[in-house]
């Protein structure tokens, strides 16, 4: 049986939640205390302060790993 796409939020608060994650992650960033994952980030594009162990993600990074990431999937119990 073929369930009903549930739309759980407006177009306007999507773009809202985008705006604020990108915010977040390319001017504030997060705290990743692994230093082999801050090292492995580094190499990708992001950018790492080892002092503070926070790791900032520019948009253009994000937006392009967004792109290998399935448009849909299927849970199972």
């Amino acid at each position: 049986m073929k369930l009903k796409k549930i739309e759980v939020f407006s177009k306007d608060e999507l773009e809202a939640i985008h705006s604020a994650s990108m915010t977040l992650l390319s001017d504030v960033g997060i705290k990743i205390d692994a230093q082999d994952t801050r090292d492995l980030l580094k190499e990708n594009g992001a950018s790492v302060d080892n002092n503070t162990h926070f790791v900032k993600f520019p948009e253009s990074m994000i937006m392009e790993k967004l792109k290998t990431v399935p448009e849909s999937f299927k849970l199972h119990g």
